[in-house]
């Protein structure tokens, strides 16, 4: 599929009502058929957003490790292989480095049948001087197969790896996190876990997409004329396409309507839609109005 038409079917997506869904959410008997899946590859800029209000964006990326930034205040660092334990993390009141024994690639293509024993021992301190607590926990994690899921933020055909591990003295089982892997967007989709003392828990992903902050400021720069020019020049329904230097990042901009305020300021609804390196985001809808001084489109 060429470039142009492929962003014509965005575009069109982009003019659909927004918010039809019209599978519910959750799990399918369907098994697709999935060609093995290797691991993710994220850039600065994309986020992903589920339905605990968490918000996780990536802030750098370096050979096998990519750093994460959430909207509550966690950093962490940790493979492109999310099954791996986070290697890193820290907040306000404490922190935490780990370390495991095996290949940071590990189960990776994906595939139906893959098992993989990941051992993982973790040091946290806390900021009061306390002493540091040592968690040595060993995961066994197997591809069980495949799944079509339905999430608030689509439907999808996922890996379904699921992670356990047992007590280390009587082997009894703590917890287990069942992960839905989405090769369409390189990113799971839907996790599950329970846990022996705790209650369950499902976190579903909502939205994903591209923050335009964490671009090269030329390229800021660049999408903010884009949008200007779009929101003067294009019809409600026409779209218009930008691209960043490095060709990794592109937005798809379309006006879908234009209205007068009671004080008579123009104002238009548009939707946009991001690229990531070849990931698709979810679309968003903003309102600016146009500034009668300066003339510059501002949001409402």
């Amino acid at each position: 599929m060429s470039v142009k038409s492929h962003w014509l079917i965005v575009a069109t997506s982009l003019l659909a009502l927004t918010g039809c869904n019209t599978l519910p959410f959750g799990k399918s008997d369907s098994q697709p058929k999935l060609a093995p899946a290797n691991l993710p590859e994220y850039i600065p800029g994309e986020y992903f957003v589920f339905n605990n209000e968490r918000i996780y964006t990536v802030t750098g990326k370096e050979r096998d490790m990519v750093t994460w930034k959430t909207n509550t205040g966690l950093t962490k660092t940790t493979p492109a292989n999310f099954l791996i334990p986070d290697l890193k993390w820290f907040r306000k009141s404490r922190s935490s480095e780990g370390h495991t024994s095996v290949p940071y690639d590990t189960l990776w293509p994906l595939k139906t049948g893959n098992t993989a024993d990941i051992p993982f021992q973790q040091t946290i301190t806390k900021n009061d001087g306390s002493e540091p607590k040592v968690l040595i926990r060993n995961w066994r994690c197997v591809v069980e197969g495949t799944e079509r899921v339905s999430v608030p933020a689509g439907t999808f055909d996922t890996y379904r790896t699921v992670c356990s591990r047992n007590s280390p003295n009587s082997g009894r089982f703590r917890a287990s996190k069942t992960y839905y892997y989405a090769p369409k967007i390189g990113h799971y989709v839907l996790i599950e876990e329970q846990h022996k003392y705790k209650d369950s828990k499902r976190k579903e992903l909502t939205g994903y997409g591209f923050d335009s902050n964490y671009l090269a400021g030329r390229d800021q720069k660049s999408l903010k004329r884009a949008l200007q020019n779009t929101l003067n020049k294009n019809r409600d329904g026409a779209a218009h396409s930008w691209t960043s230097r490095n060709g990794l990042v592109t937005a798809m901009l379309v006006p879908v309507e234009t209205y007068k305020t009671r004080a008579g300021q123009k104002c238009r609804k548009y939707r946009s839609i991001s690229n990531a390196a070849g990931r698709i985001g979810t679309q968003r809808e903003r309102q600016m109005c146009k500034d009668r001084r300066s003339g510059l489109w501002t949001i409402n």
